[in-house]
C-alpha cells in the first residue's frame, strides 16, 4: 500500500489540526509499540523466533520502550535500557552492540534520509497502512503468534 504524506503538499489552513494528530498517533504508536515489546521480552530464547529487521531499529524500539519508563521487570523496578536491549537481542537472536544507546541515538536523529526515526514509520505502519501490530512484521519464528500482546 503506497501513501503521500500531505507534509510538503497541505495549505496553512488546518496544519495545526494535522499536527496534533501526529502527535496523537505518535502517543498511541509508542503504547502499542511497549506492548508489543514486552510480547517479545515474555519469549525465550528457545522459541525460535528472530529479528528480521536492522539491529539499529532494535535498539530504536528499546530505546522508545524505555523512555516511557512503563516497563518493569519481575521485582517491580523500571528496566533500565541496556537491560531491555541485552534481552531483545537475546530473545531475537541477534548480537548485541557494544554500545545500545548510541546506536539507538543515531537512529532517532535519522533527518533528511529516506528511511527516517523507527517510531514514525511505526506509526505510519499503524494509521496510514492499516497494521494492527507492526513489530510482529519484523520477527520470524515458529511461535511468532506468541509475540501477540495479551
Amino acid at each position: 500500500m503506497y501513501y503521500i504524506e500531505n507534509e510538503r503538499f497541505g495549505c496553512r489552513f488546518g496544519q495545526s489540526q494535522q499536527n496534533t494528530m501526529k502527535t496523537q498517533e505518535v502517543k498511541e504508536a509508542r503504547g502499542r509499540l511497549a506492548e508489543e515489546f514486552v510480547a517479545l521480552l515474555r519469549l525465550s530464547p528457545d522459541d525460535g523466533v528472530h529479528w528480521t529487521g536492522s539491529v539499529r531499529d532494535l535498539m530504536e524500539a528499546a530505546h522508545v520502550v524505555y523512555t516511557d519508563g512503563t516497563v518493569c521487570d519481575g521485582e517491580g523496578c523500571v528496566c533500565t535500557f541496556r537491560a531491555l536491549a541485552a534481552r531483545a537481542c537475546t530473545v531475537l537472536h541477534v548480537t548485541l552492540p557494544r554500545n545500545p544507546s548510541a546506536v539507538a541515538y543515531q537512529g532517532e536523529q535519522r533527518k533528511g534520509v529516506r528511511r527516517g526515526p523507527f517510531i514514525q514509520r511505526y506509526a505510519a505502519q499503524m494509521f496510514r497502512m492499516g497494521i494492527e501490530r507492526p513489530l510482529e512484521r519484523m520477527v520470524t519464528g515458529k511461535h511468532t503468534s506468541q509475540c501477540s500482546p495479551t
